[in-house]
């Protein structure tokens, strides 16, 4: 997904394969699949030599942003109840 969305912001305002390439980090071996299936999910508009990401591609930004939110909040909130428990671990002595 976060390669997906990668490309996707890449192609907001149109961009030639080359420099989604360089825009995403990716490499030419594995772009071809990515873009593939975006443009198969109607998530990005390939018009030759341009890619465009579509309104659906922009509606999947945002819900991937609220997602990623939400998904880092999750993970803070597991790292305090891990300590915690951590802390009550200590706290209790069994021989």
């Amino acid at each position: 997904m976060e390669i997906c969305a990668d490309l996707l912001h890449a192609a907001e305002g149109g961009a030639r394969k080359t420099q989604l390439v360089y825009r995403a980090n990716l490499n030419f071996s594995i772009i071809g699949r990515y873009l593939s299936v975006l443009t198969k999910n109607g998530l990005l508009d390939a018009d030759p030599p341009l890619y465009v990401a579509t309104e659906k591609g922009k509606e999947f930004l945002q819900v991937f942003g609220e997602y990623e939110k939400e998904h880092g909040e999750i993970e803070k909130h597991a790292v305090k109840l891990e300590n915690g428990k951590e802390e009550l671990e200590n706290m209790l002595v069994l021989e």
